[in-house]
């Protein structure tokens, strides 16, 4: 009997049935991981492209001084964004910016300030030069607006891109949340 449980054991070890099915399981989750993550950084790089594109467009009648019946340009501006990525991103998540300078040398440039005790940032009771006029000193002197005629300006969209699956978040940060961010910079037009 021994001998023959042990011959039937042999038998089992050699036996070559199922392994597709062994192997498909293992196989399996890989692939729907690398699936999912392919869909998932597809759209979220689509998203990142309409933001874009959003922002390209209200920057484009921004530089224009266009600004429709019944509305004011900084609104027009808002609505050419939240209306130009097609209703794929949420609007309550969208940060807008638009910031005006006076020169390009100044994007992105802290006010002026002088450095009384020589550390190399700026102390509160120091003296600084309110470029922005917000009688606060900022890191960036640029002034929310949408500016005025021949003026510089600075179109700065956000959103934090939550991922479906949170296998791939987890991935790619920490959160789950990836910002996605677009910059453009005009000059407006004489109007």
């Amino acid at each position: 009997m021994l001998k023959y449980r042990c011959m039937q054991f042999i038998k089992l070890i050699k036996s070559e049935s199922g392994t597709s099915a062994v192997e498909f399981a293992l196989v399996l989750p890989v692939l729907a991981v690398i699936t999912f993550a392919i869909l998932e950084l597809g759209y979220m790089y689509f998203s990142g492209v309409m933001l874009d594109r959003a922002a390209s467009d209200a920057a484009r009648f921004g530089v224009t001084g266009f600004i429709p019946n019944n509305m004011d340009r900084d609104s027009f501006i808002t609505q050419t964004i939240t209306n130009g990525h097609y209703n794929l991103l949420d609007n309550s998540k969208i940060t807008i910016d638009t910031l005006v300078y006076d020169s390009f040398a100044n994007i992105g440039q802290p006010e002026p300030y002088i450095d009384a005790n020589n550390n190399g940032i700026y102390d509160v009771g120091e003296y600084y030069d309110d470029v922005n006029t917000n009688n606060q000193w900022d890191s960036d002197m640029g002034k929310s607006s949408s500016g005025g005629a021949g003026e510089i300006v600075v179109y700065k969209v956000a959103y934090p891109y939550q991922f479906f699956t949170p296998i791939i978040g987890n991935l790619l940060s920490d959160t789950g949340i990836v910002e996605l961010n677009t910059k453009i910079v005009v000059r407006n037009e004489p109007f």
